[in-house]
């Protein structure tokens, strides 16, 4: 038997936050014309993933870049009990 030797590259999850997000739409937004594998090795994250969030845009682009929360979350959830988060913030 014969051994074939792949070399794989090993990379590392990389999760972005909403404010990395944000600014991809915002980038494609302003100028259309870039490709998605350029934004996808300028963030260092794959093609597909840089196509999931465009397809989000929306969502991302109504978040508040402003908030020094948001710097660092990298989810937008709701809570799941909405009445206690409200009744905390008060």
């Amino acid at each position: 038997m014969s051994s074939i030797s792949k070399e794989t590259e090993i990379t590392k999850k990389v999760t972005l936050t909403l404010k990395q997000k944000h600014e991809i739409c915002e980038e494609k937004c302003l100028n259309p014309d870039i490709k998605n594998f350029e934004l996808a090795t300028q963030y260092g994250v794959k093609p597909n993933t840089i196509s999931d969030i465009l397809k989000r845009s929306n969502e991302y682009l109504s978040i508040n870049t402003d908030d020094p929360n948001n710097e660092l979350r990298k989810r937008n959830r709701k809570p799941k009990y909405p009445l206690v988060e409200e009744a905390l913030s008060l």
